[in-house]
């Protein structure tokens, strides 16, 4: 019986595969029409093969418009903790809206593998960028955080892969922000400020 594969080793191979393809020519990744809400995003999602790149997701959703109530029924908070909505998942992408009460915050996090692409749809992020605090040889790995940016209504973010940061909800109002990732996120590294990686 053949061993299974771990989920960082399928991870890395859909990374790879990720890094190494080919774009090819769509009408979409030039287009500047309009996406009329999220059945229109998700055909365009489904027309891809394979993971999506960085700059394809980036397009897709700047150009993403929603009705007020669209999201109504994904739109959920927790008392004590951000919120994951799932939208749809398939095999090579995941949509999802994170509902945050002020004060909420993610943990200091990658995205092991994937490429991701958020959008503010109300309230006001934050997010903070987290980089090595040392890249001597054989210094034990700690990181520290590099910039602070807030985003309003609209904004985009992207991340890819090692990238490491924290998003919060500074108040006082609530924060909803669409997520969408290529592949789907299965796992993520955890970081402590001044610590090395959790696993």
């Amino acid at each position: 019986m053949s061993a299974i594969p771990s989920l960082p080793a399928i991870q890395e191979a859909r990374l790879h595969e990720l890094r190494s393809q080919k774009q090819r020519p769509r009408e979409t990744r030039e287009s500047a029409d309009p996406i009329l809400g999220l059945a229109e995003l998700t055909r365009h999602l489904d027309a891809f093969e394979g993971p999506i790149g960085l700059d394809d997701l980036r397009q897709l959703m700047a150009r993403l418009q929603l009705s007020d109530d669209e999201l109504q029924t994904f739109t959920l908070f927790d008392a004590c903790n951000y919120r994951r909505n799932q939208i749809r998942r398939t095999e090579d992408y995941e949509l999802v809206l994170i509902c945050w009460r002020p004060g909420q915050a993610s943990p200091i996090h990658d995205h092991a593998g994937c490429a991701c692409v958020f959008r503010v749809l109300e309230g006001t992020g934050e997010e903070t960028v987290y980089v090595p605090e040392s890249d001597e040889p054989g210094a034990s790995v700690s990181y520290r955080p590099a910039a602070t940016s807030c985003h309003a209504g609209g904004a985009l973010c992207a991340s890819f892969d090692a990238d490491i940061h924290k998003v919060s909800n500074p108040g006082p109002h609530n924060l909803c922000t669409l997520h969408v990732y290529s592949p789907p996120l299965l796992e993520m590294r955890t970081y402590d400020e001044h610590c090395p990686p959790v696993s």
